[in-house]
């Protein structure tokens, strides 16, 4: 898998991928598909390939938002069967993920003895370079910053597009020693349109979010941010660094 989405699939070979309902419920909630979701994909994958998106991409080229464009489902008397419906997942993985990684991964406990994989970067950097481990720390934590914090905020102030950046969500693409050099965001349940930036979008792609729900209240997204950009993401990075000395 490419991404920390246990329903997701992955083939290099492939343009997409694929994720799956999951008729068990992990964390939150069940993991199905619900039509709302299905037609958030499409209807962001409709909005990034208009200006909007291209320019958004040519700003921020080392942020990559991975769209759903198309999904396949199973209906009856006019009625989706939820636990059927999958959703076909742009691939921008085709060259392979050896050096891509899922946030949450670089921030799960060491296991059976093992160093946690951030702690293990930092240590064999430092020694690589002949640098202290929390100058190692450091430098690792704010080149992730620019990366990550930077667009988002941008992204949200300059567009109107939200996301729900939290660790799940984000893969990290690294370079050879181990530090960041993209972040790919992934999630058609995490897109949101800012209310006031609605008749802009829907100018773009006259459709939107009539069946997706993801155009909200400006109001509704500071709580987004606080909670997974902040606390699920970045404070759990300085925590991570912070536990391993």
């Amino acid at each position: 898998m490419a991404t920390s989405s246990v329903r997701t699939v992955y083939a290099q070979h492939s343009d997409y991928m694929y994720k799956f309902s999951l008729n068990v419920q992990v964390t939150n909630a069940e993991r199905i598909n619900l039509p709302k979701e299905l037609y958030a994909g499409t209807d962001i994958s409709r909005l990034f390939a208009t200006s909007w998106g291209k320019k958004l991409s040519a700003d921020f080229p080392d942020f990559c938002c991975i769209t759903d464009p198309a999904f396949i489902t199973l209906s009856y008397n006019g009625h989706i069967i939820n636990g059927f419906s999958t959703t076909l997942r742009t691939n921008p993985f085709k060259r392979g993920t050896s050096n891509v990684t899922p946030a949450a991964s670089l921030c799960q406990d060491k296991i059976a003895g093992v160093p946690n994989r951030l702690t293990h970067i930092i240590k064999t950097y430092a020694t690589k370079h002949g640098l202290a481990e929390n100058q190692t720390a450091k430098k690792w934590f704010n080149q992730y910053l620019d990366l990550l914090l930077d667009p988002v905020v941008k992204i949200y102030n300059v567009y109107g597009l939200a996301i729900e950046a939290h660790q799940q969500n984000i893969a990290v693409g690294l370079n050879d020693d181990g530090f960041p050099e993209k972040i790919y965001y992934r999630d058609n349940q995490g897109y949101f349109i800012r209310q006031s930036f609605s008749e802009q979008v829907k100018a773009l792609v006259p459709e939107f979010g009539a069946n997706s729900e993801c155009i909200i209240p400006d109001s509704l997204l500071p709580a987004k941010y606080t909670y997974y950009l902040l606390i699920n993401n970045i404070f759990g990075f300085i925590n991570t660094l912070g536990v391993n000395g």
